[in-house]
């Protein structure tokens, strides 16, 4: 090795060597790319200066001024830093190495991301004025959602005339939950094409915090029709939602004793005041609005319109509907449910969750959700009909 020659090496270009000699083709591609980030960065800084010329205090100095950023982040950027000059050492480029002792500066925030700052926040709403993918971005930002949350959005999600976003959460069902939208975004989404059938739009690629790219096809599912759900085989319990089948799994037997509880209580006051409303337990299909693609068989369905009653089941929305909480379902009905009765009509919707021994009540006659929660302990008070109650006390199962 021509020692003279080496000692004058650019850190620039000893920094891309370094990149393609020992660690491409040897590390993932992904590492590799968070690898080639972190190289711009430092060639960027000392371009052209010798790597003999660069001082321990300088490459501490570059550290300290690239700690904004999450923990592992840094950290990950301090090991790049330590590796390229302790190779260099090795290799002869430099006698000694600058970056034998540099001292891991404290990061910005902990965990592996950040907030986006002021800037970073009106240089993307800037952008997303004139990007055909602007109106969904605002939804991130204003909404304040996951990338990998707003995958899973549809129409079906979206509540115009309340203004309101139906979220499931990404990981687990605790991220789900109800967000407000803007009125100036509502109003864009009215009018944007992509707000049709998906809020995401599919040309687009999505890229998650983590790296990872959720390509178009990913995002396409089949779409069923109603033909496709009566041709089911009987003994399977299906819902066909928007065009997607969710199967149903076997209640349990607490469910089952919750539901002829329900439909006991329902029917004999039904039965005391000679009432025209029809109570019907699961399995009894709704098709809750006759031009969309979507039956469901809630546990209890109330319907005091009887010509809504068809030899199938019924076609409208049954005026009550209770749905009882089954272990891993409780996104389908806290999230995906609750958006499609408010839509279609339903007037007062119940969730009964036997685990938690709650019951949320919710009134979807209102412009804003009223909604209560009540314990297996309470009298909870029936809505469309002020003078009938259930005591969930008396449950016992």
């Amino acid at each position: 090795m021509d020692t003279k020659r080496s000692k004058k090496t650019p850190c620039n270009s000893w920094c891309y060597t370094w990149l393609e000699t020992y660690k491409q083709g040897i590390v993932s591609a992904k590492t590799y790319k968070n690898y080639k980030v972190f190289v711009g960065y430092i060639a960027g800084e000392y371009g052209s200066i010798p790597l003999s010329k660069i001082t321990s205090e300088q490459l501490q100095s570059f550290l300290n001024r690239n700690s904004n950023f999450s923990k592992i982040h840094v950290h990950k950027f301090c090991i790049t830093v330590k590796q390229i000059f302790k190779q260099a050492k090795i290799d002869g480029y430099i006698n000694r190495d600058p970056a034998e002792y540099l001292k891991e500066p404290k990061a910005a925030y902990v965990g592996s991301r950040r907030p986006i700052s002021e800037r970073e926040r009106e240089v993307i709403l800037e952008v997303a004025k004139t990007h055909s993918a602007g109106v969904w971005i605002r939804t991130l930002l204003y909404c304040r959602l996951r990338p990998s949350e707003s995958v899973r959005l549809q129409g079906k999600h979206i509540n115009l005339q309340k203004r309101i976003l139906y979220i499931e959460g990404s990981k687990t069902t605790s991220g789900n939950r109800i967000v407000p939208t803007p009125g100036l975004l509502t109003s864009e989404m009215l009018h944007d094409p992509f707000y049709k059938n998906y809020l995401t739009p599919a040309s687009f690629k999505v890229t998650l915090l983590a790296g990872g790219e959720i390509m178009q096809q990913a995002l396409q599912q089949p779409v069923y029709t109603e033909e496709d759900y009566n041709n089911l085989p009987e003994d399977v319990r299906a819902e066909l939602i928007n065009g997607q089948i969710y199967y149903q799994a076997v209640p349990s037997r607490i469910h089952q004793e919750i539901l002829s509880f329900l439909h006991v209580e329902i029917s004999n006051y039904i039965r005391s005041k000679k009432g025209e409303c029809r109570v019907y337990p699961a399995p009894f299909a709704v098709k809750l609005q006759e031009t969309q693609d979507t039956i469901v068989e809630p546990d209890i369905s109330v319907i005091c319109d009887l010509n809504k009653l068809t030899d199938r089941g019924c076609t409208g929305a049954p005026d009550w509907i209770i749905e009882i909480v089954s272990p891993g379902n409780s996104s389908h009905d806290y999230i995906r449910k609750l958006n499609l009765y408010a839509l279609a009509g339903v007037r007062e919707y119940w969730i009964v969750n036997p685990m938690q021994k709650s019951i949320y009540v919710y009134h979807l006659e209102e412009m804003q959700f009223e909604t209560t929660a009540y314990s297996f302990e309470d009298k909870i008070p029936v809505r469309i009909d002020r003078d009938f109650s259930i005591n969930f006390s008396e449950l016992t199962f």
